[in-house]
């Protein structure tokens, strides 16, 4: 970067973009009204505690996990032993 060759840099703005946009590409998987919700519901296949808790536990704990650094970082700066 020192030298000004930025290319690597903009190939990861773009591939960040891209993974971060890709969602839309689902949108038309979610049920349009309620009776397909409750369909896709009743349908034996469809549900699992054990996948809900697991999905559940991992997006909370990511979300902890942000908070806490965020706020080490503002608290106590260099905490993770970086200068």
């Amino acid at each position: 970067m020192e030298r000004g060759d930025l290319r690597g840099m903009i190939n990861l703005t773009a591939l960040t973009t891209v993974i971060q946009v890709s969602g839309v590409l689902f949108v038309g998987l979610l049920p349009r009204t309620k009776e397909d919700l409750a369909n896709l519901h009743a349908d034996p296949m469809s549900g699992s505690r054990i996948g809900g808790f697991i999905f559940l536990f991992v997006t909370l704990s990511s979300v902890v996990y942000s908070l806490v650094v965020g706020v080490l970082n503002i608290i106590k700066p260099g905490w993770a032993g970086e200068s």
